[in-house]
């Protein structure tokens, strides 16, 4: 898990990340990480193959840890082995002012 100032960081870095928003398509419209892909939760099943499998993948959402849990380790059984879970939510990104595009 990795915390909101990590990620930032290795965004600041150049880092190769890609974000996940699992929230609705409506939340991801109103605001999303950088760069970030829209895969709500509920659509994660039938659309798990637009989750890259090279670089790192930050999944990263706005409900309780346990929710997220469940599509790390939906993804972790579909043989994804580059992904983090942001350990805090989006609120703690936007909270902090940290950039984020609509």
């Amino acid at each position: 898990m990795r915390l909101v100032e990590y990620v930032k960081a290795q965004f600041d870095k150049g880092r190769k990340m890609r974000p996940i928003d699992l929230r609705s398509a409506d939340e991801y419209q109103r605001g999303h990480l950088p760069g970030a892909r829209s895969v709500p939760l509920t659509e994660l099943p039938a659309r798990f193959a637009e989750v890259p499998t090279t670089n790192r993948v930050v999944l990263y959402y706005d409900w309780s840890p346990a929710e997220v849990e469940l599509a790390y380790r939906f993804l972790k059984g579909q043989r994804y082995r580059n992904l983090n879970m942001m350990g805090e939510r989006y609120k703690a990104w936007t909270e902090r002012g940290h950039p984020i595009e609509q």
